[in-house]
């Protein structure tokens, strides 16, 4: 018998980060936000294949307002594709032992 082993991949509530893939790839978001992912984007549950391969897109509302590549400001949320996203680290509550 295998044990599963734990997967964490993006979806709906996932805390994530914009991020460029490379120098030759920018980041549409070059402020490099941070933010949570609302919703499937166009792609999301259907796998598209283009000339990069397959890809999804999710619809992230970011921490605070930020500039696009293009100049324009104040985007409170976006569609992003998923190359440009990475999970946040999981968050680990510390319990306090006081009055326990």
């Amino acid at each position: 018998m295998t044990t599963p082993v734990e997967t964490f991949d993006f979806g709906i509530g996932a805390q994530v980060y914009v991020e460029a893939v490379s120098e030759d790839d920018p980041s549409p978001w070059p402020e490099e936000p941070s933010g949570v992912i609302v919703g499937a984007g166009g792609a999301a549950i259907q796998r598209v294949t283009n000339t990069g391969g397959p890809t999804r897109m999710w619809i992230v509302e970011f921490d605070s307002p930020q500039t696009h590549l293009d100049g324009t400001t104040g985007h409170t949320s976006a569609q992003v594709h998923e190359k440009y996203l990475h999970l946040a680290p999981p968050y680990v509550a510390e319990h306090s032992l006081q009055g326990n």
